[in-house]
């Protein structure tokens, strides 16, 4: 066989079974013992499961009211319920059950579309459904949309091999068995989602589902005069057979748990049990993550998509074989883009990328917009919906320079909390290195048809590389390559404010641009080494592709698994806090929890544990100096601090706040245990001492007293990119009803940099302020490459929707404006 037929990697089927056994070992099995258990979700699905085993009377309870879900649906509780059985009340045992339940069907997935397609393609699908970071974390969380990820993947791969298994294979032999199991796998599937997330999500989504890519995934040849009735025919008859046993399945459903839901109130609810609501938001690519929160179960599409996907030439079968099977690509896309968008719909829990959903929208549309236009090979309208995703991304990019492409980690998370375990680095560049294997499998090709032509461009690169610096154009690449320096070192300069002289102190973006342009020579012909180890790789072995996607998929997965994921099931845990209790406790100590589940102390060995939920009893209790805890969410400190601070003139003494999630508060001083409440810093009960003295009075109510300015160089002063941070200092005269936000204008030149921001890192809102407290507000801003030099005003103040709170005193604008500092711009 010619080297261009080979496959990359030339394994046989048993050896990708090693290889896919390995894969999900790696990513999933480090992540069950994963130290601490998280609440609310995990802790309240725990009590449950501990509840049915002592008590399995009851086997259709629910969990009540979790993250304002509403009624949690039963079966992640008789999963977790499961695991507990197998491994006792621990965190391995609430995550068995949900491991073992997805691999099952990964299992059963393979099964069904190995029928359908090569063993070796089935090991790919599989994997790729695995490798989705919603998935992982969901599955390893004992998560309700874990549960129902491995049932909605059953359910829809079971249909599918019911519905494309040929009555009979090459051979003759009748497949009615298979087909007849499919449809058992499928059935099960469904009732499993059914009571998994719901009866809207759990049970009308597949059914939409299905019939959506039933549609979209057709063969669009189909379409003629002559057959179109019979199409129409045959999808008619099917889906009125999968919608009758959709309505069997409910109605035994129903009948079921009714009786049982009756008898207590509230209970799981059958028809949007678990339902979160949808709302809107303004930027498009936030749209999109409501679609695909909407559309969820389409995540599980994913194996029965890649069963008939792949483009000609992509596995190195003859085209003739594999041309047929281009009727999935459609399907394969838009399951992909909606399995990887969906891990903005966590956006509310622990992370939210916004750019990650454009390229997978911009694939599936120009991809399908490509195969209803392959017979006249037009790209007009291709072109035409990539110009419009271009515009809205740089619409939101101008309106919204500073939440637009930002890693935002849970809301419980800030800058200003000691956690330093996650970094936006890395969690970026695994995002990238997986969209970027997305877009050269899907939309790079060798062959002119394609929507990029690799092996054209790269041929053309590398012609155009070699004539620049080859022995006849050498001279005249060095020459422009100097005068190329010059000029972007002026430009910056200029930029920047800094004369033109020699031996000037340059600004530090200029002192980088030396350093760019210096390594500009080397870094070529490194990268030319590079094009051409790569460029030699692809064109000999054209198949590439999916070999590159696993592989980028497991460097994605294992690194979230391990890495992002075992931080946040840390920093969502409050094992910290009772460990810092098992360590100081005495015997005669008390540990108390508000708003805080208090099985939680049984599940850490804790028996003495009681919950208070009146707030005046919680700061007697810690004021009256006895040998107490307590145990809190992290955003009930603002009004239990305040309420201690007006009774002891002093902070609540919180030992121990190194979690996201979770604080302990304590009665008595503990040695060797300093005061690590967030807010001691940001409300203090002295006058502080601003290095710039400024007084300024809001309608009587604030008073601002002057800021410090920090930057990278001794006297004050920034460049071009470099951040700075002001501090403002202010004293509360009086009760400020509301919430009000800050504002921070940088203004000159005709120029403004803004910064609106919530106060006090969002840690004690105005409502909290009192006469007598003193405030310090810290934020950091960055001055944009477009300021000249020369000295702005800042002006600050505080704003409540279109209404700012009038200044009464002071340096001002004349428009409630305080005239607060000068930044001094080189």
């Amino acid at each position: 066989m010619n080297m261009k037929d080979k496959n990359f990697l030339s394994i046989p089927g048993w050896g990708w079974g090693i290889i896919f056994v390995l894969i999900i070992l790696l990513i999933y099995a480090p992540g069950i013992s994963n130290r601490g258990i998280m609440t609310p979700w995990e802790m309240d699905r725990v009590t449950a499961a501990v509840e049915l085993n002592t008590n399995p009377s009851r086997p259709w309870m629910s969990v009540q009211h979790i993250e304002s879900e509403g009624d949690i649906a039963p079966m992640p509780i008789w999963i977790a319920a499961i695991g507990y059985k197998l491994l006792g009340i621990s965190e391995a045992g609430g995550r068995i059950g949900a491991v073992i339940l997805f691999l099952l069907a990964l299992g059963i997935s393979f099964w069904c579309i190995s029928r359908l397609i090569d063993i070796r393609t089935a090991y790919f699908s599989t994997l790729i459904l695995s490798l989705f970071p919603l998935t992982i974390t969901q599955v390893l969380m004992s998560g309700g949309w874990g549960v129902a990820i491995s049932f909605v993947t059953i359910a829809l791969c079971g249909i599918s091999l019911a519905r494309y298994l040929p009555e009979k294979d090459e051979n003759g032999r009748n497949n009615l068995i298979e087909k007849i199991l499919g449809l058992i796998t499928g059935c099960i599937g469904l009732i499993g989602g059914y009571f998994s997330i719901g009866g809207i999500i759990g049970l009308l989504m597949p059914l939409l589902t299905i019939v959506i890519t039933q549609i979209v995934t057709s063969d669009w040849r189909v379409f003629i005069p002559g057959k179109f009735r019979e199409y129409i025919k045959e999808e008619g008859i099917f889906s009125a057979l999968l919608s009758l046993i959709f309505l069997i399945a409910f109605v035994i459903t129903a009948c079921l748990v009714i009786p049982a839901s009756l008898s207590k109130e509230p209970e799981f609810n059958l028809l949007a049990g678990g339902t979160p609501r949808i709302g809107a938001v303004p930027t498009i690519d936030v749209y999109i993550e409501h679609i695909a929160f909407g559309t969820y179960p389409w995540a599980a599409l994913l194996p029965a998509g890649l069963a008939s996907l792949l483009l000609p030439g992509v596995f190195g079968y003859p085209r003739e074989i594999e041309e047929k099977k281009q009727g999935g690509r459609i399907f394969f896309l838009i399951a992909n883009f909606i399995g990887f968008a969906a891990i903005n719909f966590f956006s509310f829990r622990y992370i939210n990328i916004p750019y990650v959903v454009l390229l997978p929208v911009a694939v599936a549309c120009g991809v399908l917009l490509r195969d209803l236009e392959q017979a006249t090979a037009s790209w007009k309208t291709v072109g035409m919906i990539s110009c419009l995703f271009l515009l809205l991304l740089m619409r939101d990019l101008h309106l919204y320079p500073n939440s637009f492409g930002e890693l935002w980690v849970s809301q419980t998370m800030k800058d200003a909390y000691p956690v330093k375990v996650l970094s936006r680095g890395p969690f970026v560049f695994f995002t990238f290195a997986y969209m970027i294997m997305l877009f050269y499998v899907f939309l790079i090709g060798s062959r002119k048809t394609d929507f990029l032509n690799w092996f054209g461009a790269l041929t053309g690169s590398m012609k155009c590389l070699r004539g620049f610096y080859g022995k006849k154009w050498k001279v005249t690449f060095w020459v422009m390559l100097v005068i190329w320096a010059i000029l972007i070192i002026s430009s910056l300069l200029i930029i920047s404010g800094a004369p033109i002289r020699p031996f000037n102190v340059l600004t530090s973006i200029a002192k980088k641009a030396i350093f760019g342009v210096t390594l500009l020579p080397i870094l070529i012909f490194i990268g030319d080494f590079a094009f051409r180890l790569c460029y030699n790789a692809i064109a000999s072995a054209k198949v590439l592709r999916i070999d590159l996607l696993i592989a980028a998929g497991f460097i994605f997965g294992f690194w979230f698994s391990n890495g992002y994921l075992s931080s946040v099931v840390k920093n969502l845990s409050p094992e910290s806090a009772i460990n810092f209790f098992k360590k100081y406790a005495e015997p005669e100590s008390e540990l108390i929890t508000f708003r805080v589940n208090p099985q939680i102390g049984k599940f850490y060995g804790i028996e003495k544990i009681k919950q208070v939920t009146n707030q005046s009893t919680i700061i007697n209790e810690l004021s009256g100096g006895k040998k107490v805890f307590l145990l809190y969410a992290r955003e009930d400190n603002p009004s239990l601090d305040l309420a201690y601070k007006e009774k002891n003139h002093n902070h609540m003494y919180v030992p121990e706040a190194s979690t996201w999630r979770f604080l302990l508060a304590s009665g008595l001083k503990i040695p060797k245990a300093t005061q690590q409440n967030p807010i001691r810093n940001l409300v203090r009960l002295t006058p502080p001492e601003p290095e710039y003295n400024v007084y300024a009075n809001l309608d009587n109510k604030l008073e601002y007293l002057g800021y410090d300015l920090e930057t990278d160089h001794e006297g004050d002063w920034a460049g071009a990119l470099e951040h700075f941070t002001f501090r403002s200092y202010w004293h509360c005269t009086d009760k400020i009803p509301g919430s009000y936000k800050i504002f921070i204008h940088v203004d000159g030149f005709g120029l403004r940099l803004n910064g609106d921001h919530e106060p006090l890192d969002e840690l004690y809102p105005t409502r909290y302020w009192r006469p007598g407290d003193y405030l310090v507000d810290t934020y950091r801003m960055q001055v944009p490459i477009h300021f000249r030099a020369g000295d702005y005003t800042i002006y600050i103040g505080l704003f409540q929707g279109e209404e700012r709170l009038k200044q009464v005193a002071g340096p001002t604008s004349g428009d409630d404006r305080i005239q607060g500092g000068i930044l001094r711009v080189r």
